[in-house]
């Protein structure tokens, strides 16, 4: 068979055709496809980086809010157990100071306390929230006890009984700061490295002069 033949061929002028057509179609659709993939691409990736942000913004959030927390009660128990520190020095001066701050910051930490354990019940878990909960419900029927022990005198204040339920209450907020960092994966801080209202480590034990 000649040469001329085979290419005026019927058979091989088909074959040419859906080559070519084949070609040209390829050269069509792979900018199409192309398109679509990085099309698809770059939706998957805006998503990624939304969920990134949106992320930080939780872990931030939770981190502010550990943050906020601990000095809150970490701040106003400071304020009970100068109290304790100044009755102990039978300082009457320092004392009534004490707690006419102690007295009038009282009212406006129960309701930051309120504020905070709300925002628990959105960024931690319920047995968090109940914790808190019984953080706060502490701290008022302590409160209580310091009015008593106030109007009855500095002996009262400075008793035995009194140094322990600080040290009870050392306790409970140690607990509560502690269970809200692990369920928000934060490291817990250690007592001696909170730092309350006024910036610095706060010491829970009163240094006698």
């Amino acid at each position: 068979m000649k040469v001329v033949d085979v290419l005026t061929g019927e058979a091989f002028l088909q074959g040419l055709l859906l080559l070519i057509a084949t070609a040209a179609l390829t050269g069509l659709l792979v900018p199409v496809v192309k398109a679509r993939l990085d099309e698809r691409r770059y939706r998957d990736q805006k998503v990624f980086e939304s969920e990134l942000a949106r992320q930080a913004k939780i872990i931030d959030a939770q981190a502010a809010f550990l943050d906020e927390l601990s000095d809150l009660v970490w701040g106003f128990l400071l304020r009970a157990l100068a109290l304790t520190y100044y009755a102990e020095r039978r300082d009457a001066a320092k004392l009534e100071e004490a707690w006419m701050r102690y007295d009038a910051e009282a009212w406006p930490f129960y309701a930051r306390l309120q504020v905070e354990t709300s925002k628990a019940q959105r960024l931690t878990t319920a047995e968090i929230k109940d914790e808190l909960e019984g953080l706060r419900d502490w701290f008022m029927s302590f409160d209580f006890e310091l009015a008593r022990a106030y109007e009855a005198g500095a002996d009262a204040l400075a008793s035995s009984e009194r140094r322990q339920r600080i040290n009870e209450g050392v306790a409970r907020v140690e607990r509560a700061l502690t269970g809200v960092a692990q369920e928000l994966r934060l490291a817990p801080s250690p007592v001696s490295e909170v730092r309350g209202a006024f910036g610095r480590p706060i010491s829970l034990r009163p240094r006698r002069v």
